[in-house]
């Protein structure tokens, strides 16, 4: 049997509070990074990951979602086969598809990548094995474990990429080849550090033929309509530095992709630690009855935490990039003012999603998929039309957050949240970020930027101190 479930916030700040550490060191790294390597490698890098990353979601077939769905170990060994089983099949048919590598790096406007083409499946199965075993730990509620791994990853990834960068070899820092190094390095940590203690553990100890194919058939609904869900999602996250890539050159996908990053990574950390703690006690909610109660929370607190780091980068974007990653990130700063909308979606919604798998509901989850993934498809059509980088990146933003509301609507609905309600669970984030970022906003209106940063930097402290005393510490088993 699984065991008894920690607090709501206790196992959050177990998973995103482990790795706080390793994630402050990567952000500090990160301005000395964008200073040693070029926007071109980073556009490199970018494509590597969009590839990889994809590739590694849609390899398992989404049977590691529904890891997390039996009540019993003995029930679960045989899904944890199927994940790992599929990624091994997919990763290795996606090595064969990818041999002609010079055509491929041409194709997507980044010739420069072609000698790492062929290492996309060999991550990708990492990714996808590490997945797989991440779930398996989290329906042990082995948080900190997780969050071991996390930092494991981080820091391998940045640790290779800053010695790569002043190796006596130096074409490496010209193709962007040391960014994939470390991407390689911390995917293999990443994977190594979970699958190691789930076999110790035994999760795939006691297997049958008969008892795989029976957890094929129970969970037919995840590969027959989660991963088509899945492949829609993909277009959404994945697909805009490919197009941009394409259409504009590496060096728009590299200033594309810190914007997306230098927004994405620090807040997606901890909404992604939400989303697996989420995940877990949803399973246990939608036995219980209480799942409407435990999203409601959810989703507030998230709001309380993405909103006004949102709304600060949208003020002083492109000051507080050319300050902090140099001045030729300036163009990121405006990418992520224009992404704002989109980035702060792309940050909420995600962990909200786990509801689908809760409640089994993937033909839903496939119905919100199509709105996420239409919404990317739009803004990047507008933005083609209007031919230019700045339009396509706006286009992006406004169409790809109209598609994230739609996917939210439905997630929420599952869980049987309103949309009444939800805008009311709004108003206090919406609140507290109107009046922390008030002295920041007038600051930038007499155009004193450098200021308006310092004020929202002094905003967002205070607006962290007083969510966390609205929401009583984080009290509550499940979250309420």
């Amino acid at each position: 049997m699984m065991p008894r479930r920690r607090s709501f916030g206790r196992s959050v700040l177990a998973l995103a509070g482990g790795g706080l550490a390793a994630q402050a060191v990567v952000f500090l790294a990160r301005p000395v990074l964008t200073r040693m390597y070029s926007p071109e490698a980073w556009g490199e890098v970018g494509v590597f990951l969009a590839l990889a990353s994809g590739l590694a979601m849609l390899a398992t077939l989404r049977y590691d979602d529904a890891i997390l769905l039996p009540e019993s170990d003995a029930e679960a060994r045989p899904v944890l086969a199927l994940t790992w089983g599929a990624a091994l099949v997919v990763c290795g048919l996606a090595g064969l598809a990818v041999l002609p590598r010079e055509a491929i790096a041409t194709a997507l406007g980044v010739p420069g990548l072609a000698p790492w083409v062929p290492w996309i499946p060999l991550v990708a199965l990492l990714y996808a094995y590490g997945n797989g075993a991440q779930a398996w730990m989290s329906r042990e509620h082995a948080f900190t474990l997780v969050a071991l791994a996390i930092a494991t990853q981080s820091l391998a990834t940045v640790g290779v990429q800053l010695g790569a960068a002043g190796h006596p070899a130096g074409a490496l820092l010209d193709d962007g080849g040391g960014l994939v190094l470390g991407v390689t390095a911390g995917a293999i940590g990443f994977a190594l550090v979970l699958a190691i203690p789930v076999l110790q553990r035994g999760a795939l100890r006691d297997l049958s033929p008969t008892s795989v194919a029976s957890a094929a058939r129970r969970y037919a609904r995840f590969p027959r309509l989660g991963l088509p869900a899945t492949v829609l999602g993909q277009i959404g996250s994945r697909l805009p530095p490919l197009v941009l890539g394409a259409a504009f050159g590496a060096e728009v996908v590299g200033q594309f992709g810190l914007a997306a990053m230098a927004v994405l990574v620090p807040l997606a950390f901890v909404a992604d630690a939400v989303g697996q703690v989420y995940g877990v006690h949803a399973a246990e909610a939608a036995r219980a009855g209480t799942l409407r109660s435990l999203t409601a929370t959810t989703l507030r607190r998230l709001l309380g935490f993405v909103l006004y780091p949102i709304t600060a980068v949208a003020l002083v974007g492109p000051t507080l990039f050319a300050l902090v990653f140099g001045e030729v990130w300036g163009t990121a700063g405006a990418y992520a003012r224009a992404l704002a909308p989109w980035l702060l979606l792309a940050v909420l919604v995600p962990p909200l999603t786990r509801a689908f798998d809760a409640t089994e509901r993937q033909d839903r989850e496939l119905r919100a998929s199509v709105w996420s993934a239409g919404g990317v498809l739009l803004g990047l059509g507008l933005g083609a039309w209007a031919g230019s980088p700045s339009a396509a990146v706006f286009a992006l933003g406004l169409a790809g957050a109209m598609g994230r509301l739609g996917q939210a609507a439905h997630a929420l609905g599952v869980a049987g949240v309103g949309l009444s309600e939800s805008v009311r669970l709004a108003r206090g984030p919406a609140s507290r970020t109107l009046v922390c970022i008030a002295p920041a906003a007038a600051l930038a209106a007499m155009g004193r930027y450098e200021l308006a940063l310092g004020a929202a930097v002094a905003g967002g402290l205070v607006n962290a101190a007083w969510a966390y005393r609205a929401e009583g510490g984080l009290r509550g088993s499940s979250g309420t």
